[in-house]
């Protein structure tokens, strides 16, 4: 038995297909950058960062614990006396580190077109998210202020404003992304 042709050609797609959703893209039209890729990003600058801070720091302290232990306090010593070297080390480093931050995140990305060496590595850039805008150093100011300033006062503000971008729609942008209204694009250049 043989059955006639259909009447009309099938539709394609068939009902039942599923096609995955097209990538989010920026205003510009540009590739948005995934978690995956920002993590890796940021976890290289986090590095870089720390092996600045360990060539300074650890001078420094051990400069201090010598201090400590070649003149040790009197029996009678005030707190101020015993912690106070103490304090102002770890005041001195903190501003250091505030400056280092200040000079990678801020300076070297802005004078990098929006590119830290982790967003190198990964092949992402920081954009503004109006098209046709030139990213400038207020941008980065604003996202640096969010990614490290207010991250150094409120602990776990780090995880909140990195995870953010999980949810976010449609540019996944990250708390600092949204303050300094930027987005993350991929960058092949």
């Amino acid at each position: 038995m043989t059955y006639p042709p259909p009447a009309h050609p099938p539709a394609y797609p068939p009902p039942h297909y599923w096609a995955p959703p097209p990538p989010p893209v920026a205003p510009d039209g540009r590739l948005l950058a995934d978690f995956g890729d920002r993590l890796v990003a940021r976890i290289i600058d986090v590095a870089i960062l720390t092996g600045v801070a360990m060539v300074v720091m650890l001078p420094v302290v051990g400069l201090v614990i010598w201090q400590t232990v070649q003149n040790p306090p009197e029996p009678g010593a005030s707190l101020l006396d015993v912690v106070g070297p103490w304090l102002l080390m770890y005041a001195g480093l903190t501003l250091l580190a505030f400056a280092v931050s200040y000079l990678y995140e801020v300076e070297y990305c802005f004078r990098q077109g929006g590119r830290t060496v982790g967003k190198r590595v990964m092949k992402l850039r920081i954009v503004p998210l109006r098209p046709g805008a030139v990213y400038h150093r207020g941008f980065a100011v604003k996202r640096w202020l969010i990614m490290d300033v207010v991250s150094a006062f409120l602990p776990g503000f780090t995880y909140v404003d990195g995870l953010y971008q999980l949810g976010d729609k449609p540019y996944r942008q990250c708390l600092h992304d949204k303050y300094a209204t930027t987005v993350v694009v991929k960058d092949p250049a």
